[in-house]
């Protein structure tokens, strides 16, 4: 008599397909999760490039407005009133500071 080859037995085989199938189904379902996140964290990215330049712009501004000088004449005959102002560059997330200098002639 034949001893018969060893292989394995139709339980082994649908268990083992259902454990693939498992496994495959998961992997698949997480595809989207995976391409929500990358959208969502480009979308974060965007906006804080965006406020960053839309931040410098206004600081560039401030400087610009801030930077002149004014002086006093309607006073003819008396004593003349110079104000200049000059404001220095702000570094990076520190507010601007300005110095006033007012000079009598």
């Amino acid at each position: 008599m034949k001893k018969a080859a060893p292989s394995f037995s139709l339980v082994e085989v649908v268990l083992a397909m259902g454990v693939a199938t498992l496994a495959f189904t998961t992997i698949i379902a997480l595809f989207p999760v995976g391409l929500n996140m990358s959208k969502e964290t480009h979308e974060e990215t965007q906006a804080a490039l965006i406020a960053q330049s839309l931040l410098s712009d206004l600081r560039d501004d401030y400087i610009a407005a801030s930077v002149g000088s004014w002086t006093n004449r309607k006073t003819p005959g008396d004593a003349r009133v110079s104000l200049a102002l000059m404001s220095n560059v702000p570094m990076a997330y520190q507010a601007p500071t300005s110095v006033v200098y007012i000079g009598f002639t």
